[in-house]
């Protein structure tokens, strides 16, 4: 046996967003402020607010969702110029919250509430995976 894996990713990179409270309160905002804010700039404003087209030539409605490129925030300081307040450049993200790059967990594998680990080796010249249930942790 030889080169032995995990198959989990153990370090995937994320963002850890610490939002400073009394801040929020002092320039007048709420937590869900800055996290609709958050939400509608990272990923869709669908998660935070339900928009409907209707076209009236056919009597359709059509959800519209709106989405910042992910080519434009690329950077830290991008996420930090995030607007809270509608028609308002500030008060932004990085006046009420500290932005720092961490390592998260990219996955857990469970099986009902046993959680379990995949492992891959090598073995005279074939890849080999071992079952859930040979390689699970208790």
């Amino acid at each position: 046996m030889r080169d032995i894996q995990l198959r989990e990713q153990l370090k995937n990179p994320a963002v850890l967003v610490n939002i400073d409270r009394d801040k929020v309160k002092q320039m007048g905002l709420t937590l869900t402020d800055v996290s609709n804010s958050l939400t509608e700039a990272t990923s869709s404003s669908r998660f935070t607010e339900k928009m409907l087209w209707l076209d009236e030539s056919n009597a359709n409605s059509y959800e519209v969702q709106v989405e910042i490129p992910q080519t434009d925030i690329s950077s830290m300081t991008d996420l930090a110029a995030i607007p809270l307040l509608p028609n308002s450049a500030r008060p932004v993200l990085g006046d009420v919250a500290t932005l720092t790059m961490d390592h998260v967990v990219g996955e857990y594998d469970r099986q009902g509430a046993t959680r379990f680990f995949q492992w891959a080796l090598m073995c005279t010249g074939k890849i080999w995976a071992l079952p859930p249930r040979l390689s699970t942790r208790r």
